[in-house]
């Protein structure tokens, strides 16, 4: 079994090392970076999970079907390292949501951190307006989202396929009925 860590290499440090943290903090001070502090997650840490992009979400919530908090998750046995990863994502309060993201056809599993973009979202509970982080990933071999997109391809083409095969199996009945009623008008 494959495990993957999703840490962003350039903040990493920071998670770990409060020296190196709080020397950051007093550089994006002294700049006046208002935007870099923005990035602090409850005014200490960088957040050390890189955000998912817009493709990345759209095709990981079509693969992933399957969609539940961590702490229900009963499928199979979370690896040591993946918990040792959320416990840290818990401790450091950087996710408003952790779940795990998997599907019955697919062998790979992810744990997803969402975080509502403000107060007010927090406060109101707009949960279309999170972010999704990639926190970590376990399975027989995990695949980037680069690797899954052919698989994407692939499923949405067929769901395309069979939606056309059902609209025109829908249509073929209805024609059926309708010749028979309007034959039986003659």
């Amino acid at each position: 079994m494959e495990t993957k860590l999703f840490y962003n290499e350039e903040s990493i440090s920071t998670v770990f090392d409060v020296d190196e943290t709080n020397r950051w903090k007093e550089l994006v001070e002294s700049l006046s970076l208002t935007g870099q502090k923005e990035l602090l997650v409850n005014d200490k840490l960088v957040m050390p999970f890189p955000l998912i992009t817009e493709a990345e979400g759209f095709i990981m919530k079509d693969i992933f079907n399957e969609k539940v908090n961590y702490k229900e998750y009963s499928v199979e046995a979370i690896p040591l390292k993946i918990l040792e990863t959320i416990v840290l994502a818990e401790k450091e309060k950087y996710f408003d949501e952790i779940e795990i993201w998997y599907s019955k056809y697919y062998p790979d599993l992810y744990v997803i951190g969402r975080r509502y973009v403000d107060a007010n979202a927090r406060k109101n509970k707009y949960h279309w307006s999170m972010l999704c982080y990639k926190i970590a990933a376990w399975g027989t071999k995990v695949k980037s989202v680069s690797e899954l997109f052919p698989l994407w391809i692939k499923k949405r083409r067929e769901d395309i396929e069979n939606e056309y095969k059902n609209n025109l199996s829908e249509l073929d009945s209805k024609i059926s009925k309708f010749e028979f009623q309007i034959n039986s008008m003659k």
